[in-house]
């Protein structure tokens, strides 16, 4: 429907509560499924001047959430802009991904004989280096010791000891590590006779540790950042195992079972978050950072039923960042549910602090990439749903996409926003 035709109908059901209702739903509605700039020419009506004001900034909070790191692609180790990755959790599925469907523990009984198994994970990386990759075994009697939506470096102290739990299993060399033609190297830990045994009794058994969590852990002190696939690859870490099923002490079956990871996370340990970025406008996902900015929308609610707003950007200014200046680094910016009332730095790494929590309304969620030092947010739909009375608060959240580096930290600043209308 055109937008000259919906006015038409407005104007004619005006006195109608109802329609009229209906027909700020179908305005809004209309602006939302489309931020692009509403062309003047198209309202076919020159005679109705293009009006602006300017809305200017009321308040600007940073404050740190807690970081949900699980989705990433990768599983990181090493060093990097001043962020240690302290080891990476893998958990497997008890079942295997082939029919028929086998448990873990099946490898147990005693008409099985498992002659070997192999856990293997996949990188894109060349690499080179003295150090080795270390596996473990979480040794545990829960069956989920950790969350790839919550865990991470501030909350360690909710969950079991890591590293006191683990039992080691082997490691291997980072040496000549080099993708082939397919683009991925693979790196596998073996295990056979006495290595197996170890890994039936330590990793196998269920019933004594039913966590089936892995640990990766490199030495101390490798510096140089080092990837492997992670559970959201699809060169995911599996572990294949090659047994045979013997009844009458004859084998009656050789074959192999692969148990697919179902889960992963790194724990990464940040840098410290410096008073300038506690004070303005900072994203890092690592560190779990995020901003809200409120406007004084005031003016915008003077703005009669009939004028239309056909466009408005919010423009961020780069003040500093820790990449390159040809990187890409995404902002999303959305509503908020609930009015902020408290405007000073805050952090939510303790659930039990009394502080106020800041959800995203999914009415709007939008996003914008950086282009010559700025990055610009088309606010349109926001502004013209808050003018309409949809949205209630005048605060919209800005934080970074779990599409940029992990370690990649922005710092931005802003002063006000132009908003174009029109009275058709």
């Amino acid at each position: 429907m055109k937008l000259k035709m919906l006015l038409k109908v407005f104007n004619y059901f005006f006195s109608s509560f109802l329609m009229k209702a209906t027909i700020f739903s179908l305005i809004f509605l209309l602006a939302a499924c489309n931020e692009k700039t509403i062309n003047y020419s198209k309202l076919n009506d020159s005679d109705a001047p293009v009006k602006s004001s300017i809305y200017n900034v009321s308040n600007i909070k940073t404050f740190q959430d807690l970081p949900s790191l699980g989705s990433l692609s990768k599983l990181y180790f090493g060093v990097e802009k001043g962020t240690e990755n302290l080891y990476s959790l893998i958990k497997l599925n008890s079942f295997s991904g082939f029919l028929p469907p086998l448990s873990v523990t099946d490898m147990l009984n005693e008409s099985v004989v498992v002659d070997s198994a192999l856990i293997f994970f996949q990188t894109t990386d060349t690499y080179d280096s003295d150090y080795a990759l270390s596996l473990f075994s979480i040794n545990h009697n829960s069956d989920n010791v950790f969350s790839s939506d919550s865990t991470n470096y501030y909350n360690l102290s909710n969950y079991i000891d890591y590293e006191e739990n683990a039992t080691f299993l082997k490691n291997i060399s980072l040496k000549n590590i080099e993708p082939e033609e397919s683009g991925f190297a693979s790196l596998n830990f073996l295990f056979k006779d006495q290595d197996l045994d170890f890994l039936l009794d330590n990793f196998f058994d269920t019933n004594v540790y039913p966590s089936l969590t892995l640990m990766l852990k490199t030495e101390e002190g490798l510096s140089d950042l080092f990837t492997l696939e992670s559970h959201n690859s699809s060169n995911a870490p599996k572990m294949k195992v090659w047994f045979k099923t013997i009844e009458n002490e004859e084998v009656v079956l050789d074959t192999f079972a692969t148990f697919f990871s179902n889960s992963d996370i790194t724990i990464f340990k940040p840098e410290e978050i410096s008073s300038i970025n506690q004070n303005s406008i900072t994203l890092s996902s690592v560190s779990g950072l995020k901003s809200i900015i409120e406007f004084d929308l005031s003016a915008l609610k003077q703005l009669s039923n009939n004028e239309i707003i056909y466009d408005a950007n919010l423009v961020l200014n780069v003040e500093d960042r820790n990449f390159a200046d040809d990187e890409d680094f995404i902002v999303i910016v959305s509503a908020i549910q609930d009015a902020v009332s408290n405007w000073n730095y805050s952090s939510f790494l303790n659930d039990n602090e009394n502080s106020e929590k800041y959800y995203v309304d999914p009415n709007f969620i939008t996003s914008g990439n950086i282009d010559n030092g700025i990055i610009k947010i088309p606010l349109r739909s926001f502004l013209q749903g808050y003018k309409n009375d949809f949205f209630n608060n005048d605060e919209i959240l800005i934080y970074g996409t779990i599409a940029n580096s992990p370690y990649d930290k922005i710092r931005l600043s802003v002063n006000s926003i132009e908003v174009f209308y029109v009275n058709p």
